[in-house]
């Protein structure tokens, strides 16, 4: 057959094909300094809004709204290990879930058990049997990741310094669910459209539900919590992927104008969402999609086309180092918090003591157990693909 023809062909046959997938290079994604950079001031909203609760004795005397700073991380997080996993499919024609959930395992989990061991030891030896025996329990809970369930569905209380820990229980679920129904859809052939589709839908359905659960009056942990209420966070950020990774983006000089207002709309509902104009009942129905969609589009634009100003705004060395180091300050933040509540002192003193010591404990996770399982992690991916 002629090399052409079945060229033409072969491009004729790929279930979603457009302008920019001919006229564009594939999307690599590799070391994007501006993406720890944006972790960085996610982790910085989430401690001075817990700064601000546990020290000030006002959630709002920083950051109004700086809880989102978790939903940066969970569309942050959408959109890396779908890229990750995106791209071995284009390179190796197959995903290997083994060696995935162990480069994950490396990621997070000697870490974290550093950290509950910690946690568990300090407070056998400062709080009441009480106290200590729910703090044990509350480890376990982190440890295989169900806090998010006991919180939502009221399966017990969880101890005040792994409150947080939600968080990285929701994420862990997405690490099961997600991967395992990409590469099964994948594996079956199904269309890219079709792949979009579901992700779109599975938003939209998160969406509604969260709508009508917020209309009933429930719980608020219910719908702060829960996974099937805060999942389209990180499906907002697998489908940015997708559209990167597949090029599904016309090149074209009007939808690069409509993208740059596009992002210029989102800053702005970004910055409202954190302060108090939008809070309660629109924050909860439908806001956290909202910012979710809002942050998806930063990520799209940034990654799409490098703007200078953007790019520069969160790439400051101080910055980046930061994101780079904002799992091991989002394990200990809270508990470092705790101790400097009860010590003597002004508040603003006490702060800055709790701030300097939260990053010496975070760049020591660093540099002292996180790195050495990176590399270990590095070493692994670079195995052929297990099939």
């Amino acid at each position: 057959m002629n090399p052409a023809k079945e060229k033409r062909m072969s491009s004729a046959t790929l279930p979603l094909t457009v302008t920019a997938e001919r006229t564009a290079a594939p999307f690599r994604l590799g070391h994007r300094p501006a993406l720890d950079g944006l972790r960085g001031i996610a982790i910085l909203l989430v401690y001075f809004y817990h700064l601000g609760g546990l020290l000030f004795g006002s959630r709002s005397a920083f950051v109004t709204n700086g809880f989102l700073g978790v939903d940066v991380f969970f569309v942050l997080s959408g959109f890396l290990i779908t890229t990750l996993l995106l791209e071995e499919w284009n390179r190796e024609g197959e995903i290997s879930l083994r060696n995935f959930y162990w480069r994950r395992f490396c990621r997070l989990i000697p870490a974290l058990a550093f950290f509950l061991l910690t946690v568990v030891i300090v407070s056998t030896f400062t709080l009441s049997q009480d106290d200590a025996s729910g703090v044990r329990r509350s480890a376990l809970h982190a440890l295989f990741y169900s806090t998010n369930w006991i919180t939502a569905y009221r399966f017990g209380l969880v101890a005040e310094p792994l409150g947080h820990m939600w968080s990285l229980a929701m994420e862990e679920q997405f690490y099961l669910l997600w991967p395992t129904l990409l590469v099964f859809l994948l594996r079956r052939k199904a269309s890219r459209r079709i792949i979009a589709g579901i992700t779109v839908t599975a938003i939209v359905i998160i969406c509604l539900h969260r709508m009508a659960l917020t209309a009933s009056d429930v719980w608020v942990h219910r719908i702060y919590s829960g996974p099937d209420t805060r999942a389209d966070s990180l499906l907002v950020g697998c489908l940015v992927s997708m559209v990167l990774v597949w090029g599904i983006m016309p090149a074209t000089r009007i939808f690069r104008i409509t993208l740059s207002i596009l992002v210029i709309v989102a800053v702005l509902v970004i910055g409202t969402y954190l302060s108090d104009f939008i809070s309660g009942w629109s924050l909860a129905s439908h806001g956290f999609t909202s910012f979710a969609l809002a942050v998806g589009a930063v990520i799209l634009y940034l990654m799409h086309s490098q703007p200078r100003i953007l790019t520069l705004a969160l790439e400051p060395r101080a910055l980046v180092w930061l994101g780079r180091r904002s799992y091991g300050v989002y394990l200990w933040h809270v508990p470092a918090l705790l101790v400097l509540r009860a010590a003597p002192g002004p508040a603003w003193v006490r702060a800055l003591i709790a701030t300097m010591l939260l990053v010496g404990i975070a760049a020591l996770s660093f540099h002292f157990i996180e790195q050495p399982f990176l590399k270990l992690k590095e070493q692994f991916s670079k195995l052929p693909t297990l099939r």
